[in-house]
Formats: C-alpha cells, structure tokens, sequence
C-alpha cells in the first residue's frame, strides 16, 4: 500500500455531501470539523469525498460547498441513491439507530425496516468498489454507513486501508441487545482496520458489545475478528477553530460586529444564559426549562436580571415524526409557562425562545456576548458547541455548565458538571455561574481554551488519519521481509525440492492465490502441506479444487495424501500421541461438567486425540465465554502433570481445544520423515517446530495472501497468467 503523500489518495464518506446549508447552521454538524480536517492532510494527497448528493458536475448550482485539503480542492463524488430507498433508509437512521445509540429502548422494530438500509449500504459499496485502487485510504463515517465497511472488504477490494469513526455514542450492551440487527451491524463496524469513537466510555460499551453478543474476546484497544486485528481507539473530536475565527476577524467580521452590537442592545443590562439545541429528546431542553424555573423560584432577585437565550434548531427530516412534534409542543408550553411566571419590570421576559436557524456569523456573536453557557443533554456524542462557546470566550471567559452525559463533559474538565434529571442541582449550578468571581472565571477559562486550542478539528482529523495508516509502514516492512525470504528461497536450491506449509486461513484470502497453490502442488519438485487445527471436514471445504496438496489435520492428528493413481485421497490417523493414564476420562468429565451449565455449547471429538467444546450457538456468548475462561484456568492448572495441552480460541473464538503434550510436533517430525525430502521450505501463517526452526532452509514469515503468492511467483513455479 502506498503511503499517504506517494500516491494513495484520501477517500471519505459520509452519508451526503455537504450541501450548503445556507442558515442551517446544524446541516451534519460534524462537515466543518471534517473540513477543517482534511485541510491538514498531506499536501501531496488527493482526497475525495463521497456521499449522497446531485449531480457533481455542476457543484455551483447544486449549492455543494466547495472544500479544500492541503493538496488542492476536494473532488466531490455523489453515490446516486435513490430517492425512495434514501428515504426509507433515513427512516431505519433516524427513527432506531438514533434513538438506541442515544441509550433509548425503543419497542417498536417494523418488519421490513433494515432492508432499505442495507440496500443502500449496496450502493455506496458499489461506487467506491469503482473507485478505489491499491494504496487508498477510505474514512467512512457516522451511523447511517454501520455495514459498509465489511460490506467493502468482502467485496475483495486489496490494499485499501478502511478506518470507521462513530459520531453518536455507542450504547450500553443492555440497550444495543436489543436490536434484531446487532450481530449485523456490529460486523459491519468490524470490516475497518480502526475504529474510532469520542471517549473511551463508547470504546468500552463497543467492545463488551462485541464479547456479549458475538462471542469474541478482546484487548483493551484490538478486536481480533476472522483473524484480523480490528484497532479501537478515542479520539475526541474539537472544533473548527478557523472558521470561528474568519467569522469573528477575517471575512465574515463586519456581520459579526453588526450582530453582536444588537445582541448587546437587546440584551442590555442583563446576565445572559445561552442554549442552543437541535429540537430533539436527546438534547434535554425540557429538564433545562425546569431547572431555570427552578432558579427563579429559588431567587427572585435574578427576575428581570437574568435571561436564557434559548436557540432550538428544527431537523426537518424528523419534523413530521409525532414523537418530535410532541416534543416541541411540551418545549413551547414551558417557555409560556416560565415567562407567564417570571416577567421583569415592563414586561420583560426570562426566556427568549426561538425556534429556527440562524447564520453562523449570528451564533458566534451570541457566544461572544453570553456570560453563561447551558447544556443539559440527557445523551450527546461530544457537544461540539461548547468547545465553539470557549473559543469565542477569550474576552469575556463565560462559565460552562455541562451536562455530565455528553462527551465534552469527558475532555472539559474546568466545566461546571450537572446531571439534568437533577432540577435542583442545575438551578444550584446556574446560581453559582451568574455569581462566580471574574477570578474563578478566568482561572477556568484558561484550562478549557488550554484544551480546545490543543484539540482542534485538524488535530482530531491527524490523530484518526495516522492510526488508521500505522497498518502501512508494518505492511511495507513485511514486503521487505517477504522479499529477503524470496532470495533466501531461490539460494536455497532453485532446483532443488522445495515445500510450502501454509495455514488453511490463507486459502480464504482470494481465487487467484488457491489458483496459484494449486499450480504448485501439480509440480513434481513442490510439496505443499496444509494445516488447520480442526477437523478433516473443514480442510477438505478449505482445500476443494486443489487435488496435489497434503493436508495435516487436528493438531497433526490426521493426514490426506493426494490421490495417486490407484490410490484415493482418504483421511489416516496420523501421529499417534496420547494423553497419559486416565488424563482423557478427567478432561472430559470437567468438560462436560461446563458444556452442561451452558445450555447450546457442543462437545465433540475431530479426532481421537482432540476434545473440543464450543459455544458459538449459545444464546449468550459472553456468559459462555466467562465460562470458557474458567474451564481454561481449571485444566491448565493440571495441563503439565496431565500430559495435554490447552487451547482457548486457537481453531475460532468460540471454542476451546485439549490434545495431547508433543501432538503436534510429533506430526511434523513424522512428516519430514515420510513426505518427500526438501532442500527449502517456507511456512505461511504457521510456526515451523522445534526441529525446523534452527535450520537455515526454513523461512517464515506472518499471513498474507499477496506475499504468499508473490513467493510462489518469484520461485518460477507459477507464472502470473497461470495464477490469474
């Protein structure tokens, strides 16, 4: 794969382009941060964005908002949904996913709803099919695109690195149980190379998500899934720090003076409280209503003195939702009620409430003139807005009050912290803000710009982008190191017999590598062997169409020679290494003392030799699991004075293997007795023994399908018209 700046091009998506949203400043709140970020990739990368969108040809007239990177302007790329499926898929977004990730139990699942969403989940994996090549990098975002990542990597696209950010919060394992989709969505997160999410509470619930109901254990930062390790890490997001500051000093400056000078006529003489919400349940405007009410029953001085500039952005895509509709109705009867409550001399209200949008330079100039910044959001992934009200507070060095169940309250830790179903405490938090010193002020405001100016956008945007392209650098000195293996092999004796042991995962990777194996194993000077830890039945599955391979099955338990010419091909026991005295009749019976506390677990024997116990039909995995590491300790614990071997996850994380102690080595040192003797020897994916390992002819190196087929093809065994 090419590294970033040597040709691999920078591809993101996100569910739609950004069109330019005119007074919206809530279109997809996240597009500035993005933009900003791509701004600081490398000045040699081309990057493209992709996403739902008109006809790019004419980017002006469709009003798509024209972006930059480093490199240049951004090519936009519109994957062409339609509009039918598009809708029906933003049902599926918004009306479950939204809600679940936001950690609401929902009742009501519709037969029917997923499809539109994996559909077009199709579509955006066909484009970028069209559009990748080999040394690109593809950022895929948000909760709309779940499945794409896997539905892109079993599409077989090579040499892409694939990273996944989530820009809502990831749910507690309870709440996401009870999708009926779960076991899909969450593969489909596991087809990226990186996951990233805002806090590591999110990493957490992701990966004890992933344990519970897929049955896979995990590190504190890696997943491994169908043998690739899937890195997980946080990544707070931080603000668009330069468009802040064009509004407030360059461009955009003379409507933000115009602005803030009429918020300052208007709102003379009083302490201001800002809130800006988009009018929605997550968002907790109703608790924030209730708490200022409670202020003002608390301190009637602050009547008349005191105003909340309540700012609700409409989402027109779920104002037709009843629940939505309900919720601004219950809004608009507190803000009546407060204010028929609590008017100041003339008539003066103690909120003022407006339900729209307004431009961006209008919001900067209410950041700028606000002495107190409000959430009270009952779930919010980050809460980019309160990182904007820092920046725009050098001058004045407001409070901020917080909502302890937003990702902002993680990373602002000068923040006044609230839980927002505790009314009285958030009033108590209003009261101490309007009565805080300018020294307590200045003092937190220093430790909040301190970390905002630290974590902009673009630092979010390097951070993500250089751990998703780690991968890179260890895969180019892999090559290197495949290479070094290459001449190693031609010295050892290029006519000479040669034998490749590989693993049977490297059969799976793709067509033309099995193609090119299997024109190896026809030659007369190539042994190839094929091993698998499990049973005769899945190496046969594995090894189909390749009739000249031998195949070691069952921790070398069981042997397949090819078919000779009056011989069939027919499984053999093999090495034939036992458990000592009654050691088999013991680990049986603690096996199935364990497989019967967990009901859908299964016991079986792949061979004389091997016991093994999985769970992967079991309804709840993670209990077995538990299970599973219980029995691991118990048996490993008698493991040497027994005579056997324990093995938890070795054949798929969902089982545990006994055989007995020298099993496997006894079936190698069988094998170099009896297979035909070897000059050179590569082993793919698979540890050489003991008794190989010292020898200067065995070369081995880690899984991968391109290196293998690349020492097939430099070995002159396989010309590359024959292994395509």
């Amino acid at each position: 794969m090419a590294a970033a700046g040597s040709g691999g091009r920078l591809i993101v998506v996100t569910s739609r382009v950004p069109l330019r949203g005119g007074e919206d400043i809530f279109s997809y709140s996240f597009f500035p941060c993005l933009e900003e970020a791509l701004g600081g990739t490398e000045p040699a990368q081309e990057v493209l964005w992709v996403g739902h969108g008109p006809d790019c040809r004419d980017q002006a007239q469709f009003g798509i908002d024209e972006c930059f990177s480093a490199g240049g302007a951004i090519e936009y790329v519109t994957v062409q949904v339609p509009e039918a499926l598009r809708a029906a898929s933003s049902v599926f977004s918004n009306s479950i996913l939204w809600p679940v990730f936001h950690g609401n139990a929902i009742e009501d699942f519709p037969v029917g709803s997923y499809a539109p969403y994996y559909a077009s989940a199709l579509v955006f994996r066909d484009t970028l099919v069209k559009l990748c090549r080999p040394g690109d990098t593809v950022w895929v975002h948000n909760y709309q695109l779940l499945l794409l990542p896997k539905l892109l990597r079993d599409a077989g696209v090579l040499g892409v690195r694939i990273g996944f950010f989530l820009h809502v919060p990831f749910p507690s394992s309870e709440i996401y149980h009870a999708l009926p989709w779960k076991r899909a969505l969450l593969e489909g997160m596991l087809g990226a190379d990186l996951l990233g999410f805002h806090t590591h509470d999110y990493a957490a619930h992701f990966t004890h998500a992933v344990t519970r109901i897929l049955g896979i254990d995990h590190r504190v930062t890696e997943v491994v899934y169908q043998g690739r390790a899937v890195h997980v890490g946080v990544f707070p997001i931080g603000p668009n720090v330069t468009r802040i500051r064009n509004a407030m000093e360059g461009a955009g400056a003379g409507v933000y003076e115009r602005k803030k000078a009429e918020l300052k006529e208007t709102l003379k003489g009083k302490k201001v409280i800002i809130s800006v919400e988009r009018m929605d349940f997550t968002q907790g405007i109703p608790q924030k209503l209730l708490a200022v009410e409670r202020m003002f029953e608390d301190d009637a001085s602050l009547v008349g003195s005191v105003v909340l500039v309540q700012l609700v952005i409409p989402i027109e895509s779920r104002s037709r939702i009843p629940a939505y509709r309900e919720l601004r109705r219950e809004v608009e009867e507190l803000v009546g009620r407060v204010n028929g409550r609590f008017t100041g001399d003339y008539g003066q209200t103690s909120v003022y409430y407006k339900y729209g949008s307004v431009s961006f330079a209008e919001l900067v100039a209410l950041y700028s003139v606000a002495d107190v910044w409000l959430n009270t959001a009952v779930r919010d992934g980050m809460n980019l807005l309160a990182q904007e009200f820092v920046v725009c507070q050098r001058k004045n060095k407001g409070a901020l009050i917080l909502s302890e169940f937003t990702g902002a309250a993680r990373v602002l830790g000068d923040a006044l912290r609230v839980n927002p179903w505790n009314v009285q405490q958030t009033a108590a938090a209003l009261r101490r803000a309007l009565a805080m010193s300018a020294e307590e002020r200045a003092d937190r405001h220093r430790g909040l710009y301190d970390y905002v100016a630290k974590h902009t956008a673009a630092t979010w945007g390097r951070a993500f982008l250089a751990a998703v392209r780690a991968g890179v650098h260890e895969e180019a000195a892999e090559q290197a190191s495949r290479r070094r293996v290459v001449e190693s092999f031609r010295a050892g004796g290029r006519e000479g017999h040669r034998m490749l042991v590989l693993s049977a995962a490297e059969l799976g990777a793709d067509a033309a590598f099995k193609t090119a194996i299997g024109v190896l194993a026809r030659q007369r000077t190539v042994t190839v062997l094929v091993i698998d830890p499990r049973g005769a039945a899945y190496l046969d599955e594995a090894c189909a169409g390749l009739d000249g391979v031998y195949r070691l099955a069952a921790y070398g338990s069981l042997l397949k020679r090819p078919a000779g010419a009056d011989a069939p091909a027919t499984w053999e026991p093999f090495a034939t290494v036992n458990m000592p005295g009654g050691s088999a009749e013991r680990v049986l019976q603690i096996l199935r003392r364990f497989a019967d506390a967990t009901p859908g677990s299964l016991l079986e024997r792949p061979s004389p030799q091997v016991i093994r116990w999985s769970w992967g039909a079991c309804w709840n995995p993670a209990a077995a699991l538990a299970q599973a590491s219980q029995c691991c300790q118990l048996l490993k614990s008698m493991a040497y004075t027994g005579g056997f071997r324990v093995a938890l996850g070795a054949v798929d994380a969902r089982s545990l293997e006994v055989y007995p102690q020298g099993l496997a080595s006894a079936a190698f040192v069988k094998a170099a007795a009896q297979l035909p003797p070897f000059q050179c020897a590569v082993f793919i994916g698979v540890r050489p023994p003991g008794a190989w390992a010292d020898r200067r002819d065995v070369f081995a190196f880690d899984r991968s399908a391109e290196g293998v087929a690349e020492v097939c093809r430099c070995v002159g065994s396989v010309p590359v018209s024959d292994a395509r």
